[in-house]
């Protein structure tokens, strides 16, 4: 290799061009420890604990606790005027009565009988 430098030195004379002036060497920074630099380059990062988690604070809910973690809410709700009638092709049935639906009295024993489904 020094005789290419020496050869490119004695072209560049020829040329017209100096001497050039040697440089002062490097200054180095400090000691830098080649395993982070290494990690620092290549992106890789080092383990770290996993994150802690927060102590848990007792919160307020709503509700009855009925078993632990679970609670029963209950909420009355406006509703709308009931209607006259229902509609009753659901049950096969022509006008249900808002009485028959919301009460737990069977049906009286003059209505007609349900068809009766024919086998699938």
């Amino acid at each position: 290799m020094s005789t290419a430098l020496e050869h490119l030195r004695r072209l560049r004379q020829q040329a017209g061009h100096h001497a050039p002036v040697a440089s002062p060497p490097a200054v180095r920074g400090p000691s830098v420890d080649t395993t982070a630099s290494l990690r620092r380059m290549l992106g890789v990062r080092t383990r770290s604990a996993p994150p802690s988690r927060a102590a848990a604070h007792q919160r307020i809910l709503p509700g009855e606790e009925i078993a632990d973690g679970l609670h029963l809410v209950e909420r009355v709700l406006p509703w709308p005027v009931i209607p006259e009638s229902f509609d009753g092709t659901f049950a096969r049935e022509d006008l249900l009565s808002p009485a028959q639906l919301l009460s737990s009295t069977p049906r009286p024993p003059d209505w007609p009988a349900a068809p009766a489904r024919a086998p699938s």
